[in-house]
């Protein structure tokens, strides 16, 4: 493929495909191959840390995140970083691509009638991200995204200035009417579903929402995607990616 260098290439929880997600070892591979972007999720620990994890529990037996410690998680899994440590991490990284890297956070917050709101309120999540981004400088480098809408209306209500990305993987949801309701920055919609057209990818930009589908690993996919003009994609394997769009590792580092 010609060199592409419009697609933003994001890390899917670093680089999943080629170190353990979400661990500090696959955000510094990330930055090693070029990457644009660091996506990441976060879970919340009992004392109020922002962990990072996909997953809401640890352990064998499972243990709710939220009902441990940071040092309680961290027993159970030691290379979960917080979110503090990877902003540290990538801040002290004398990796070229460590000066530019943006982030992609996304709150894993769930509406759950036995939990009530998990793990907290989604004002108070919401919070707390700006709070930490804020903290370390990278409030203009970060995205906020999630499936849990509320999050992002929640933030935007705090801090105008926060770009958010509406997470989704309803096919028959119309990405246009949901960008007009909400006013993203950003629409992430699974890679494979068939509202994500060349159509739907237009009307975005003509609103100035730009769209990062996720989470396309073949070269078949990543052409069909470029194709139809997105603006980012989230993949397991960024280095694969990279070298598909032409964007080799001398240009990158």
């Amino acid at each position: 493929m010609a060199l592409t260098e419009s697609v933003l290439v994001q890390g899917h929880r670093g680089a999943r495909a080629r170190r353990p997600e979400n661990t500090l070892a696959a955000f510094d591979y990330a930055l090693e191959v070029g990457v644009d972007v660091l996506e990441l999720d976060l879970a919340i620990t009992s004392d109020g840390v922002l962990v990072v994890s996909h997953d809401p529990h640890v352990g064998e037996a499972g243990s709710a995140i939220r009902a441990l410690t940071f040092d309680e998680v961290k027993q159970f899994n030691c290379a979960l970083p917080s979110l503090a440590d990877v902003f540290q991490m990538v801040t002290e990284s004398p990796l070229p691509a460590a000066g530019r890297v943006r982030f992609n956070i996304e709150t894993k917050s769930f509406r759950d009638t036995a939990l009530n709101d998990y793990p907290v309120p989604p004002s108070e999540f919401a919070r707390m991200w700006l709070d930490s981004v804020a903290a370390h400088g990278m409030l203009e480098r970060s995205i906020l995204q999630s499936f849990d809408w509320r999050t992002l209306i929640a933030a935007k209500a705090i801090e105008p200035r926060v770009a958010i990305a509406v997470l989704t993987e309803d096919p028959k949801e119309d990405l246009v009417a949901t960008a007009i309701a909400l006013r993203p920055e950003w629409m992430s919609p699974r890679w494979d579903m068939p509202n994500v057209t060349r159509a739907a990818v237009d009307r975005l930009h003509e609103r100035g929402v730009r769209i990062a589908p996720w989470t396309p690993n073949e070269a078949s996919a990543w052409t069909h995607l470029v194709s139809i003009g997105v603006d980012s994609i989230i993949t397991d394997d960024p280095a694969a990616l990279l070298a598909h769009l032409g964007r080799p590792k001398a240009a990158r580092l």
